[in-house]
């Protein structure tokens, strides 16, 4: 279920489909970007000390992504729309 917070959204969902369940595993926090820059900031902060699981890179449907477990073992995506140009 997704949270306001300040100004943008968390959203907290249970392990991915076809993984196995791990307690203390099973939850992963995403977060919905506006700017691709600070996204990748945010995600380099969060990669220190912890391990990428997917690097951040152009999606199919039409954002850009990024997984990772940070250094406490929380698993983070984090997403943010690709802006088309008018």
């Amino acid at each position: 279920m997704p949270v306001s917070v300040e100004q943008g959204v968390i959203m907290v969902s249970d392990c991915q489909p076809g993984q196995p369940f791990v307690t203390g595993d099973s939850v992963h926090v995403s977060v919905d970007f506006d700017d691709p820059a600070d996204m990748t900031e945010e995600f380099n902060a969060l990669a220190a000390g912890g391990k990428v699981l997917m690097p951040v890179q152009d999606m199919f449907w039409g954002a850009k992504f990024g997984m990772l477990k940070d250094a406490y073992g929380i698993s983070w995506l984090l997403n943010c729309d690709n802006k088309k140009k008018p």
